[in-house]
């Protein structure tokens, strides 16, 4: 992971300041913040609130996607 976060780095402070700031957030317990994995199918899912699988152009098709989607 270091070495991949080093190689897309493109300012290598800016990303450990942000990085830093996030997990202080995650420490003084904000519950209007919720971090998530960007990458990661299931965390889309769970807040997206629709399957990966499924376009969103069929959910609002459907009348299933959320408000503000």
């Amino acid at each position: 992971m270091r070495f991949y976060q080093w190689m897309m780095d493109k300012d290598r402070s800016q990303r450990v300041h942000n990085q830093q700031r996030l997990r202080e957030l995650v420490r003084q317990g904000d519950t209007d913040v919720q971090l998530f994995c960007s990458h990661d199918m299931r965390e889309f899912e769970r807040l997206s609130g629709r399957h990966a699988s499924i376009p969103l152009a069929e959910n609002i098709a459907a009348g299933r996607a959320s408000d503000g989607m």
